[in-house]
């Protein structure tokens, strides 16, 4: 559980503590609130770091300590997985939405922080705490805040399934996402476009992606898919959305 007078992370069991910084915390909401979607580095940057400028090492340092804190690592990436060039992706799985907290709540928290002496955790205790651990979250604007729960299930993400250094499509079903990497490769060749990465995330009821183009920019998105669409209808989509994006 996330303690909002003190920013730490308690384990309801044993009653250990440990702290986590204003930044990871914020890092961390903007995950949770997108969690199953891809999160851009840039999205992660301005939203961990309101109103400063600080380097892609801060969020870095940032998502291996979130890692450390939920007993995920970055060679494994079972909860929280990177998107090469791109952002990250927290398994939707594994959140669970709560209850409301107030914006006054949050910026109390901030001012009432008190020291916490770090104790050791082991590798089973971090396993424990990422079962029962509540995080309330602090989003900046005028919306409530939510509270969210983390379980102790691996949940399920799609591994990739189609990869050619640019085009990553993550999926469960390995056809479609050939089929639609292949397709996208081909249209890069005939227009002779280069972006620099195109990531895209296929799940039962929706997909995502990102993509930057050869400037930097950066187009993402979220589409909601009918459980009766078919493969060429889902290809056909991406394509579109992939043409208008690079056009």
């Amino acid at each position: 559980m996330l303690v909002e007078n003190s920013l730490a992370l308690v384990n309801e069991k044993t009653g250990q503590q440990v702290r986590i910084g204003t930044h990871d915390f914020l890092t961390l909401y903007e995950l949770c609130c997108n969690a199953g979607n891809i999160v851009t580095k840039e999205t992660l940057l301005e939203k961990g770091w309101p109103g400063k400028i600080v380097s892609e090492s801060s969020l870095t340092q940032s998502i291996r300590n979130i890692r450390n804190l939920i007993g995920d690592n970055g060679k494994e990436q079972k909860w929280l997985k990177t998107i090469s060039k791109v952002g990250y992706l927290l398994d939707a799985e594994v959140v669970i939405e709560d209850h409301p907290m107030s914006k006054a709540t949050f910026f109390n928290s901030l001012k009432n922080t008190k020291k916490l002496k770090k104790p050791f955790i082991n590798t089973k205790t971090k396993v424990v705490i990422l079962s029962c651990l509540v995080v309330s979250l602090a989003f900046l604007s005028e919306k409530l805040y939510l509270k969210y729960s983390f379980t102790k299930d691996n949940g399920h993400y799609p591994n990739t399934r189609y990869d050619n250094g640019i085009i990553q499509i993550y999926s469960d079903k390995e056809s479609i996402a050939i089929y639609v990497g292949e397709s996208i490769n081909q249209i890069l060749q005939s227009t002779h476009r280069k972006p620099q990465k195109i990531a895209i995330l296929l799940q039962e009821n929706n997909l995502s992606y990102a993509i930057i183009n050869s400037e930097g920019k950066i187009y993402n998105k979220l589409l909601i898919i009918d459980n009766n669409t078919s493969d060429r209808e889902i290809h056909d989509i991406i394509l579109k959305e992939v043409t208008n994006a690079l056009s």
